[in-house]
C-alpha cells in the first residue's frame, strides 16, 4: 500500500462519545460491498416480497481508502475493536439510529438482525459475502416505508456506511510501541536473578 493505515479503536468507557452513531444506507459504500435486496423483483427471493437488506456493517482488516486532515491514508477496524463497537452500540440501543447518505434521518428501517462472522461458532455470511475475515458485521433490516424501499429496489441505495467516533492510530506508532513493550520484557525478564 503507498498510503499509511490507521488503526481505528474506542474506549470501553460505555459512558465516553466513542463509538457508532448512526447506519447509513449510500449509494457507494466505502467497504466496497453492496448489501443483498430480498425481494420477488430480484433473484435473492423466489416468494412474496419480503423488503429486508442484509450486508456488510463494517469488514474486519479491510483496508478503506480516507483522506484524514488532507493525508490520503487507509482505516482498518480489527475484529477486537468492532467488537467493542457493537456491543457498545447494542448497550446504548441505537438500533433505530437510521439515515441515508449520513444526512438525512430516516423512518421505516428496522434493524432485525444483527451478527459478527464467527466460522468457528458457525456465525456465518451469506454466500454472497464469503470471503470475509471472521469479526465482520453483518446486519439485516426490515423496510416499512413504501418510499425508501422504491428507492432500495430503484439502486438509489447499495450498503451500510457507519457514523463512528473514534481514535486513528498509524500502524507503525502501534507497532513502535509493540516493541518497545517488548524491549521492556525482555529487560525485565534478563534482570531476573
Amino acid at each position: 500500500m503507498d498510503y499509511p493505515v490507521y488503526q481505528i479503536s474506542i474506549s470501553d468507557d460505555p459512558n465516553d462519545e466513542s463509538g457508532m452513531g448512526y447506519m447509513s444506507i449510500v449509494d457507494k459504500p466505502a467497504i466496497e460491498m453492496d448489501f443483498l435486496v430480498f425481494s420477488k423483483d430480484l433473484k435473492y427471493e423466489i416468494d412474496d416480497e419480503k423488503r429486508v437488506i442484509t450486508g456488510a456493517a463494517i469488514i474486519a482488516d479491510k483496508p478503506i481508502y480516507r483522506e484524514l486532515d488532507g493525508e490520503k491514508c487507509y482505516t482498518v477496524f480489527s475484529a477486537q475493536v468492532i467488537d467493542k463497537i457493537v456491543k457498545k452500540w447494542g448497550v446504548k440501543q441505537n438500533y433505530s439510529l437510521v439515515n441515508t447518505h449520513h444526512s438525512a434521518p430516516v423512518e421505516g428501517m428496522h434493524l432485525f438482525e444483527s451478527y459478527l462472522i464467527n466460522k468457528e461458532r458457525g456465525m456465518n455470511p451469506p454466500n454472497e459475502f464469503k470471503g470475509v475475515a471472521d469479526g465482520s458485521w453483518f446486519v439485516s433490516y426490515y423496510i416499512t416505508s413504501d418510499d425508501l424501499w422504491k428507492k432500495i429496489k430503484a439502486g438509489e441505495f447499495m450498503g451500510f456506511s457507519i457514523e463512528i467516533n473514534a481514535k486513528v492510530e498509524k500502524e507503525e506508532q502501534l507497532q513502535e510501541l509493540d516493541e518497545m513493550l517488548k524491549e521492556f520484557i525482555a529487560t525485565c525478564t534478563n534482570s531476573i536473578y
